[in-house]
């Protein structure tokens, strides 16, 4: 073999080798939901960050990185990384409902309804969405959310999710035999719910129940429920 020839073989067997070992968009969104499933939020959002840099259209990449940026609190970055996804594909429908769940959580109630309509629109029979738009609708004191919610539960009486929903707006309404109702459904689809547990000794202490009021708070504490004023209620009124 000539020297020249050998140069040239070494260089084409090094490309060959670089080109095969170059990480595609599907690997990363593959290790990134192997952190996601450990729950390392933080390596998870690494990964699909990456998986966009290959692919920057992999839906999937945008909507489990907006999850991973949810479960870690960092609300407006989830904002953020769903509108990019909208920016290139406008009508994604389950990144208007996600982007909206979010709205909720830092109470912008009114961009949340914008977006939940949106994908009510494209998919009027999702009771994720509708039970959503209900609670934003609620939350803006817009008694028309109700019957989203009831029609949520139709769809869907398997998620606790609607429950919840609906359990949250009636004890908003003060319906809170309703909202008790929905929130022991909630529990017992979800055992493991801690928002709900604490919700129901909210209700529970409204109609005069304090030591089952205190019983479920400490529930919902041991369940991982955090929230300062949680902690400020519990130590004023419980033992």
């Amino acid at each position: 073999m000539t020297r020249q020839f050998s140069i040239l073989f070494g260089l084409l067997f090094s490309i060959t080798l670089s080109s095969c070992s170059q990480t595609t968009a599907d690997e990363y969104l593959m290790k990134g939901d192997a952190f996601y499933r450990q729950k390392d939020y933080r390596n998870a959002v690494e990964q699909y960050d990456k998986a966009i840099e290959k692919k920057n259209d992999l839906v999937i990449a945008y909507l489990n990185k907006g999850q991973a940026l949810d479960y870690q609190r960092k609300f407006q970055d989830a904002i953020e990384n769903y509108s990019t996804l909208l920016k290139i594909i406008p009508d994604q429908t389950q990144a208007l409902i996600s982007r909206g769940i979010i709205y909720i959580k830092i109470q912008k109630f009114q961009e949340a309804i914008d977006d939940l309509e949106k994908a009510n629109q494209q998919d009027p029979n999702n009771a994720q969405t509708l039970s959503n738009l209900g609670l934003s609708k609620v939350r803006i004191k817009d008694t028309s959310g109700i019957n989203d919610l009831d029609k949520s539960v139709l769809i869907d009486s398997s998620s606790f999710e609607v429950f919840y929903n609906r359990g949250l707006a009636k004890f908003l309404f003060e319906d809170l035999n309703g909202a008790i109702k929905d929130f022991e459904t909630a529990i017992n689809l979800k055992p493991d719910l801690a928002a709900a547990y604490f919700s129901l000794g909210l209700c529970k202490f409204q109609i005069g129940d304090k030591d089952n009021a205190c019983k479920l708070w400490k529930i919902a504490m041991d369940k991982g429920y955090i929230s300062e004023k949680a902690q400020t209620i519990i130590d004023q009124n419980c033992n």
